[in-house]
């Protein structure tokens, strides 16, 4: 595996630079942030071409620089098309080279908001650069999933209940011949499920606090209403008989 002064070589290439300014201009015009609505959205990116590169230079022998350099791009651009208003045009116009735009249209859904097709999933399995980018960003979120399970109140661990699910059903068929990088992915989705079950009992009594508070402030102020309505009644004169 390539050591860390190594990785700040390729890192530090112009073409790598440019990718990095790009993703970061692109996903942050339009405001975009993690699902938390705070961490700015390149903080995953980053962390994908972090992965490609860490996954290439561990499993991988005999691979030329480009390889890296392809990966790592097409990590940093994975959601560009995606997520933004950036177009294939725009890309080429930067001077993306075909074989990086290659590897982002591969791991770009046809609806980004739908579920994806077959035909996705067989797109990405004919690309080996693609598997590594699709890898590294599947095992991406699944480490954000994991930091999200962990927490003393989580707030969606049913939503990632479902994409472990998804992951097991969709994903982990395409790396049946890559076990190395299938494997990757296992221990983070091993590690999700064993702490799952604690987060949705810590969900269940969250819910359940919120709940309790809400119909004990509803009484609250029913009560108020009701006292400072018979404080105000007590305000008017009682009338004199024969009035």
């Amino acid at each position: 595996m390539l050591d860390t002064s190594q990785f700040f070589q390729v890192w530090q290439t112009a073409e790598v630079q440019k990718a990095r300014m790009i993703a970061d201009l692109a996903h942050g015009a339009v405001g975009q942030k993690r699902a938390d609505g705070v961490t700015p959205y390149i903080v995953h990116p980053m962390r994908v071409m972090k992965l490609a590169f860490d996954f290439t230079s561990k499993y991988e022998s005999g691979f030329m620089e480009q390889v890296l350099i392809d990966r790592m791009i097409g990590g940093l651009l994975h959601d560009v098309l995606e997520d933004t208003k950036l177009t294939i045009s725009h890309l080429g116009y930067y001077g993306i080279s075909a074989s990086q735009i290659d590897i982002v249209l591969r791991l770009t859904k046809p609806d980004p908001h739908g579920k994806a097709p077959e035909s996705y999933y067989t797109e990405i399995a004919k690309s080996q650069d693609a598997l590594v980018v699709k890898c590294a960003d599947r095992c991406a979120n699944l480490e954000d999933a994991l930091a999200e399970v962990l927490v003393e109140e989580p707030t969606e661990p049913r939503r990632w209940g479902r994409y472990v699910e998804d992951t097991s059903t969709h994903i982990l068929p395409l790396y049946a011949s890559l076990p190395w990088l299938r494997k990757e992915i296992e221990d983070r989705l091993g590690n999700i499920e064993e702490a799952l079950p604690a987060a949705l009992e810590r969900r269940a009594i969250v819910v359940a606090r919120q709940r309790s508070k809400v119909k004990n402030d509803s009484g609250d102020q029913g009560v108020s209403q009701s006292g400072d309505a018979g404080d105000q009644r007590k305000d008017y004169p009682v009338p004199r008989s024969g009035s």
